[in-house]
């Protein structure tokens, strides 16, 4: 692979979390606190871009870099394939955490701890279209970045 390319996925942790940082404003209103006001914001904006940092290189590593190198044995990368890879790998993060909050709910339902003061199922789904909404802004910019700096006009599309 190209330096150019490992360029590409060396910056994505940085970019994601400027991005995830950026993005803290329309994260926090579509949320429904818009009216509310955050003793600190940067601090909350801080938080969203460390955690869209840390987990785009964990995502990089065990998702990003495998999912290029299957493109490439299957022929010319396009921009399509890139996209869509990275909005579904921009949500991997939910998914498993999705999975592994099933898990739990389903230990404490057998065991009869369930908590009767759960949020109500419109807020949980609110909630859920919400953070799938940023994984797939995160994974679109992700792969933007990586088709941009490290695919584009390279042995790899042709």
């Amino acid at each position: 692979m190209s330096p150019r390319l490992w360029l590409a996925f060396a910056l994505l942790p940085v970019a994601n979390s400027l991005f995830g940082y950026a993005l803290f404003p329309i994260f926090w209103w579509l949320g429904g606190q818009g009216s509310a006001r955050l003793v600190d914001p940067a601090s909350g904006a801080l938080a969203i871009g460390i955690l869209s940092g840390v987990l785009a290189l964990l995502v990089t590593i065990c998702g990003g870099i495998p999912v290029l190198f299957w493109l490439r044995r299957r022929g010319p990368i396009t921009l399509q394939q890139t996209l869509a890879a990275g909005v579904l790998l921009g949500n991997t993060p939910l998914a498993a955490y999705g999975f592994a909050s099933l898990v739990f709910a389903l230990m404490h339902l057998l065991a009869g701890t369930l908590s009767e003061h759960l949020a109500p199922p419109t807020g949980l789904v609110l909630a859920t279209v919400r953070v799938v909404l940023l994984g797939s802004v995160l994974g679109l910019a992700s792969a933007l970045v990586v088709w941009t700096l490290g695919i584009r006009n390279t042995a790899l599309v042709r």
